[in-house]
């Protein structure tokens, strides 16, 4: 599959709705231009780029979305997204009942953090609030050496994370189930933390605090997204000014070296 057959997203369109033989999509996981929407400027074009690309590879986003969307329903008929995820999940914020493609970092977005962050150097990367494991595509395609490890609170994520990431023999990649603000959670030490808007204002601010623990004793890179971008500018000077952060429209990188 070569990059030629790319080009638009009707292509891609075109193959989530092929029958691909085993080794066509191993030649399409291997190719950065799978990875990239080909309309880079139009962000639905880039949404529905994602779409298309998590049909090839066989994760069952929307089956497993729409089943926990039906589940929060059946228990709570008047809920909504704000309280769905919390009741589901002992006050934490899950956004069940989102559509995914709110709820998930686009392809296009995780491949610019890739290549401005991965190299041939063996580097162990964690997502704080991973979803479906999309980074692990990208980390296995740019930097096949590193390891990656996501963190989601609903299970049923993990658990369809997992069974693709398997299933494609990304034995470097791995999804646990966490709550994320649990006083019990400790964060592992790694080189590069993708960190999202996840819970409250208070639980982004306990996460980065922890960042800052590690960082203490492990040089680290934080890829930051949504509104915690905020509250490092504000208040967390080690990360926003002593190096300079690289700042994306939709996402800052920040490093404590």
């Amino acid at each position: 599959m070569n990059s030629n057959s790319l080009k638009h997203l009707s292509d891609f369109k075109a193959l989530a709705e092929s029958n691909l033989s085993k080794n066509e999509r191993d030649s399409l996981l291997s190719n950065p231009q799978f990875f990239s929407a080909p309309d880079s400027k139009n962000y639905q074009s880039i949404q529905d780029h994602s779409e298309y690309v998590d049909k090839i590879i066989g994760f069952k986003i929307f089956e497993t979305e729409t089943k926990l969307k039906s589940m929060a329903q059946v228990l709570n008929p008047l809920g909504s997204i704000e309280s769905w995820g919390k009741m589901m999940h002992e006050g934490s914020q899950s956004w069940v009942g989102l559509n995914p493609r709110q709820l998930l970092t686009p392809y296009n977005e995780l491949m610019d953090m890739g290549r401005l962050l991965l190299s041939d150097k063996k580097s162990r990367i964690i997502d704080l609030g991973a979803g479906y494991a999309r980074m692990a595509y990208v980390v296995n395609l740019l930097s096949p050496n590193s390891t990656f490890l996501g963190f989601e609170i609903v299970n049923e994520r993990v658990e369809e994370s997992n069974r693709q990431l398997v299933a494609d023999q990304l034995f470097n990649s791995e999804m646990q189930q966490a709550d994320l603000s649990a006083e019990s959670f400790e964060i592992p030490i790694a080189d590069i933390y993708l960190l999202y808007d996840y819970g409250t204002v208070e639980h982004i601010k306990k996460t980065i605090n922890h960042l800052q623990l590690i960082a203490r004793d492990n040089p680290l890179k934080i890829i930051g997204r949504g509104r915690l971008r905020s509250f490092i500018q504000q208040d967390h000077p080690w990360l926003s000014q002593v190096y300079t952060p690289h700042h994306e429209p939709t996402f800052s990188i920040y490093s404590s070296f």
